[in-house]
């Protein structure tokens, strides 16, 4: 299914429409596949009660699914967003990484609010402070 819905996105296909998504069977009675079963015949012999439609249907709600989760995601990026402080005297840089000087500034245990997000050395990223103090290591923080 998660294949299919891939396709289907990256296509800009509806798999509900007509032709879309096939079964060889389908295929083979519109004269464009083999004679095959598949694979109806193996969800009918291991009594699983799958069909075609409740695949595509599936199919479909994945996409709609992606989608929701891709729309979340350019709006948690886009929004500011409360941290709350896992460690006591974290340190705040002057920008997204260690190699950055400290702002002579730490942080305690606390809530704060982040503007935006950098890569820094390695996998670590890194928060901007809405006060404008500076940036913080995300491996510290907890999003609240």
């Amino acid at each position: 299914m998660e294949l299919f819905a891939i396709l289907c996105r990256m296509y800009e296909l509806d798999p509900m429409g007509d032709g879309v998504v096939l079964s060889h069977k389908e295929g083979h009675a519109r004269g464009i596949a083999t004679n095959h079963g598949d694979p109806e015949h193996l969800w009918n012999g291991l009594h699983m009660g799958y069909t075609m439609d409740g695949f595509r249907k599936a199919v479909k709600n994945l996409m709609r699914k992606k989608e929701k989760e891709e729309k979340n995601e350019v709006e948690k990026e886009s929004k500011p967003y409360l941290v709350r402080v896992k460690i006591p005297d974290l340190n705040i840089r002057k920008g997204p990484g260690t190699n950055y000087p400290k702002t002579g500034k730490y942080t305690g245990v606390g809530t704060f609010t982040i503007v935006d997000e950098a890569a820094g050395q390695g996998a670590s990223r890194w928060g901007k402070l809405k006060s404008g103090t500076g940036w913080i290591s995300m491996d510290y923080v907890l999003r609240v």
